[in-house]
């Protein structure tokens, strides 16, 4: 034996794998002993068709026995995956054993006194009826006559047509049940009955053991030739019985696939259920050829409900094999099954002296763990049949042999044989009655139903899968608690870890979630606090992870800590809270693990002592144990280093403080409260006013202004009486224009309008109108104190006073001191003090500013209020109240003062102005802007001013601030445009329309104050401001078309053509006027009347009354 694993392998397809593992050794074992005791009679015959791995042909000679053999041939399947290959593995152990048994046990047969053996040649013909008959015809040819047949009535019953027409041949086939196999064949001849008569046993069986109305019966069969005989049998015995065949014989394909046999039992199912058998259920009769297909329908009937509708079911090829218990488990219960043979039979065989039961402990002893069944057994009994017959006639001739075994044709006389007793029909096919087999417990071999071992009918069923079989009383029972039936293991289990089962017969349930169990437990338990179970089914409790608890039994999930929560060391059932650690405190995020974790949450800051305070306005405040940071505009003191005690100020202007995380950043070169004071550090250039400024800048300026001063004074001595020059008409533009800038300002500042960066020449050309020093120098640094930015705000008027007093007191040395003919004349101290009081009422809202401003706060987020125009300044404290001096000053002479002399010249005016030159010439800054009848408006525009700066004083709101300002200008806009109190034309138009252009700015600001917590719609205030910038810029326009006006007026072409239109009616006035002629003939220009009435004429008809 050359090949033993190749052999291996075709022995063993289909086995189980402890079959496998049993019958490895003593296949090597006997693979060895072959090979070394007949290797001169093993070959591999060459074939193309074919792969020559496989085994070809395989001898079995006689080991001990020394002397003749006689020769006997056979064609089986050898190979390992043919399509008969796996049944013919039983024919071929029964061949196997058979050999054995005549050459080694009984020692040869006695033939004329000389033992003889018998040496079996098998030719592997792979399930090929081709091969088949041509490996017959080759034995033939090589001198064998007796045969034994293959597997198959496909197989055999070529090899019974070539020895039908060979005379001197004769065949005994092992494996066919086919009825044309053997007719008219006389030299064949069989050991298994016919296939029509297969499930006769069966049929009689249930005949015996069922009631009459229990006889119903549903049929079903593989397409196979050998199937077909089976059920056609039974079918025709069933009705001669008297039992009820229902619906057509249901066809499976040969081998069908697993779909279709689950397909097939699903419409069986159907039809079953269709029937009405008052009460009964039918009986399934299935000739199965193919063991998987039983195997596969038994376990879709379970599954799909067929087998609860059946009272008995009965395969062929199927119950009898002895892995069907192993390979179905518990499904195999009751199962039943055909036989014509069994393990259990007591018949001794006449040539070998053995049973069945012998035969069966051999056959286990030789193949470990297999169990031998009804076609091992008849090949075995196929071998001692031979021998039996050839000692019997002493002969090997094929007819002396036929002869002998058509002497066994009645019951009365028989051949016993392991397989059974057989005697044979006319046409040499034995007659051999076959059993019903029933799984009748948990053994893996069937029972066969006797007087002894009754059919269980109907089988039990238990329609409940918590229900198991009672074996010893054929019953169904409920599991004990805590335990199910598990169907794979045919026996109640204890209840998995995880799983319980609370009342007997139930399956075992999942525990809910937040419980849990230990195997083979009847109810859960919760889960202690601080843990969970998460997942039905569990079979512990997890602990909750830190920072989460379970705050009682039972939980299926952790929950985290809320916010401002956290868990101690290893408590898991509680969450312990931030404010015992830090007040206002917090965790970041749920599931705090520890109180490192409690910090002060966003938008809060933490004090030492006091715990987490809310964030001031103005600072940014990113929690934890950060301090605040601060943003753009805004300077940070922390007054308090114990407590964190901080003051937030304002900065004014807001680029003096960038945003930082230093609370006391500076712009460069700044430093102290609000950034207001220059550093030690500060660069030159600065644009603070930190830097040094230069002798010769400062010289300069000096000189310009003081250059400013006496051209004005020069321009105003020069005015002849009578006569209105061009200097008072653009004093009054000028009046104008720096009056409403100067508003404008304010309006801006009461407001805080935020402009769009691309609006900020608005503000600086307001500011441009104040005079302001900062701003005009602002590299200069002149000291970043209180007290002198305070000094500073007197510096201008002065300035003013002392320059314009110091030219006076210069020109009076001067000419007292100079040579006569130098003509140097000292300067008129009337136009002086005119000349004072022109430039100090152009700073008068400067002034009035500037002295409110020691009033005015500034709201901070947080801390004392400072002052508005001296952010770092804090209100009424000793460095606030220590400047109260100069504030007093300033209040008393450039407000006070300033305003009661103007009350003061408005009094004695009508009685001075047409009698005092002096008073006019010294006043004309008072008198001389406003038509006569309405000299008194300075005042109402001077009292309109002080107001404008008291405002903020008395109200706090900026909103409110805003509109009694736009009151204020729309009641004094509506009164200049009802009386046109200035001396031109010109003047008045301008002034209502910087007026009227004031009040659109005013109110537009009203619509631009930033409200607190009101979403900032960029688009709108866009388009307010846009409008608000149109609106100044037509302010300036009209101030420099009104002075374009001015001189244009007075171009000589121009002024001509003014002359000759209105000389002609100057004239008739002076002649109708024949008071004023008479006294201008009399006394001529000086006439005090005649002063009276050329200054209260308009600037181009005084012109012409002088010309």
């Amino acid at each position: 034996f050359t090949a033993p694993r190749q052999f291996f392998v075709a022995m063993t397809r289909g086995a189980s794998r402890r079959q496998v593992l049993g019958l490895w050794t003593p296949a090597v074992w006997l693979a060895l002993v072959m090979r070394a005791a007949c290797a001169s009679d093993v070959e591999f015959m060459g074939d193309a068709n074919y792969n020559l791995s496989k085994i070809q042909r395989v001898t079995l000679r006689p080991l001990k026995l020394a002397g003749s053999v006689v020769r006997v041939g056979a064609s089986v399947q050898l190979d390992c995956c043919s399509k008969y290959a796996a049944g013919a593995k039983a024919t071929i152990r029964g061949y196997e054993l058979g050999i054995e048994f005549v050459n080694e046990v009984r020692g040869g047969m006695l033939i004329n006194g000389t033992r003889v053996g018998i040496e079996l040649t098998m030719l592997g013909d792979y399930s090929l009826t081709s091969r088949t008959e041509s490996n017959i015809r080759d034995l033939i040819s090589h001198g064998f006559h007796l045969f034994l047949g293959p597997y198959g009535s496909t197989q055999t019953n070529v090899v019974a047509g070539v020895v039908n027409e060979t005379a001197g041949t004769l065949l005994l086939a092992a494996a066919s049940s086919n009825d044309n196999v053997y007719e008219n064949r006389p030299r064949v001849f069989s050991i298994l009955p016919s296939g029509s008569t297969y499930l006769l046993g069966a049929v009689e069986a249930l005949h015996r053991g069922t009631l009459e109305h229990q006889r119903h019966a549903i049929l079903i069969m593989e397409d196979h030739s050998a199937s077909k005989y089976q059920i056609d049998g039974a079918k025709a015995r069933m009705l001669e019985l008297g039992f009820a065949v229902h619906g057509e014989i249901l066809v499976l394909p040969f081998r069908a696939e697993k779909s279709v046999i689950w397909s097939a039992a699903s419409n069986l199912t159907d039809f079953t259920q269709t029937i009405e058998l008052q009460g009964a259920k039918p009986i399934l009769m299935a000739a199965t050829y193919d063991y998987a297909t039983c195997l596969e329908f038994v376990r879709a009937s379970k599954e799909l409900g067929l087998r609860a509708l059946l009272s008995a079911m009965v395969f062929t090829q199927c119950v009898d094999k002895s892995g069907f218990s192993a390979d179905l488990g518990s499904l195999a219960a009751y199962v039943s099954g055909v036989a014509p043979w069994d393990t259990t039979l007591e018949v001794v065989d006449d040539f070998s002296g053995q049973t069945a039961v012998d035969f069966t402990k051999t056959f286990q002893a030789k193949y470990t763990g297999l169990a031998p069944d009804y076609l091992a057994a008849s090949a075995f009994s196929a071998v001692t049949t031979l021998a039996w017959a050839m000692e019997q006639t002493q002969s090997f001739d094929a007819e002396a042999l036929r002869s002998k075994f058509m002497t066994l044709t009645s019951p009365e006389k028989v051949l016993k044989t392991v397989f059974g007793a057989l005697h044979y029909d006319f046409k040499g096919q034995a007659q051999v009655s076959s059993g019903m087999l029933q799984l009748q417990g948990r053994g893996p071999l069937p029972t066969l139903i006797q007087d002894s071992s009754p059919l269980i009918f109907p089988m039990p069923h238990c329609n409940s899968s918590s229900l198991r079989v009672k074996y010893s009383t054929h019953t169904c029972e409920p599991c004990e608690l805590g335990t199910e039936y598990w169907p794979s293991l045919d026996q109640c289990v204890s209840c998995i870890a995880g799983r319980h089962s609370s009342r007997r017969g139930e399956k075992c349930q999942a525990c809910p979630s937040g419980t849990y169990s230990h195997e083979g437990q009847t109810s859960c338990s919760p889960c202690p606090n601080g843990s969970m179970a998460a997942d039905p089914g569990s079979k512990q409790c997890t602990a909750c992870s830190p920072g989460f608890v379970a705050w009682a039994e039972g939980q299926s999930k952790c929950e985290a800590c809320s916010r401002g929560s956290y868990t101690k060391d290893f408590t898991r059932t509680s969450c312990s809270s931030c404010e015992e650690i830090l007040k206002g405190s917090s965790t970041p995020a749920p599931g705090a693990t520890s109180n490192s974790s409690c910090v002060c949450p966003e938008d809060t800051y933490e004090r030492p002592g006091l715990g987490c305070s809310p964030c001031i306005e103005g600072l940014v405040c990113p929690g934890r144990d950060a301090m605040p940071t601060k943003d753009y505009g805004l300077y940070g003191e922390v007054v308090d280093a114990a407590t964190s005690e901080i003051w937030l100020f304002r900065c004014i202007p807001p680029e003096r403080c960038p945003a930082s995380d230093d609370l006391s950043a500076c712009a460069p070169g700044l430093e102290g409260r609000a950034c207001m004071r220059c550093s030690s550090i500060s660069a030159e250039g600065d644009s603070y006013g930190c830097g040094s400024c230069p002798g010769p800048l400062m010289g300069l300026i000096l000189a310009v202004i003081l250059g400013a001063l006496y051209a004005q004074y020069r321009v105003s001595a020069n005015q002849k009486y009578g006569r209105v020059t061009l200097v008072y008409m653009l004093l009054g533009y000028v009046s104008i224009t720096i009056t409403i800038m100067q508003n404008l300002n304010v309006v801006l500042l009461m407001s805080s309008i935020g402009l769009p960066t691309s609006l900020d020449w608005i503000s600086s050309i307001s500011e441009v109108f104040l005079f302001d020093f900062d701003f005009l120098l602002p590299s200069c640094n002149f000291g970043s104190s209180f007290e002198n930015r305070m000094l500073m705000s007197m510096v201008p008027w002065s300035v003013v006073v002392f320059g314009f007093f110091g030219f006076y007191a210069v020109s009076v040395v001067l000419s007292k001191v100079t040579p006569a003919a130098w003509n140097i004349k000292p300067m008129c101290m009337n136009t002086v003090i005119n000349c004072i009081g022109i430039v100090l009422s152009i700073l008068f809202m400067l002034y009035a500013k500037d002295t409110m401003a020691f009033h005015l706060r500034l709201q901070n987020p947080a801390g004392p209020d400072t002052l508005s125009q001296y952010p770092d300044v804090i209100a009424h404290s000793p460095e606030h109240l220590s400047m109260l001096w100069a504030h007093v000053v300033q209040l008393s002479v450039c407000i006070v003062g300033y305003y009661v002399y103007h009350v003061y010249v408005l009094i004695v005016a009508p009685s001075q102005a047409s009698i005092n030159p002096n008073f006019m010439k010294r006043n004309g800054f008072i008198l001389k802007r406003w038509r006569p009848r309405y000299y008194f408006w300075g005042l109402i525009s001077l009292t309109r001013n002080v107001v404008m700066v008291i405002i903020p004083l008395i109200i706090k709101i900026p909103i409110g601030c805003v509109a009694a300002v736009a009151i204020l200008w729309i009641t004094y806009s509506m009164t200049q445009a009802c009386f046109l109190p200035w001396r031109t034309k010109t003047n008045n138009v301008a002034d209502c329309f910087a007026s009227g252009s004031l009040v659109v700015i005013t109110v537009l600001s009203l619509l631009l104050i930033p409200e607190r917590d009101a979403q900032d719609t960029s688009a709108e205030k866009q388009v307010l401001a846009s409008l608000l910038a149109a609106c100044a810029a037509l302010v300036l326009a009209t101030i420099v078309l009104g002075v374009v006006k001015s001189v244009w007026t007075r171009l000589p072409l121009r002024e001509r053509r003014i002359v000759a239109a209105r000389c002609y009616d100057l004239m008739e006035i002076v002649v109708l006027a024949s008071s004023v002629s008479f006294e201008i003939r009399s006394q001529g220009a000086e006439h005090p009347r005649l002063l009276a009435f050329a200054q209260g004429l308009s600037d181009d008809d005084a012109d012409l009354i002088e010309t």
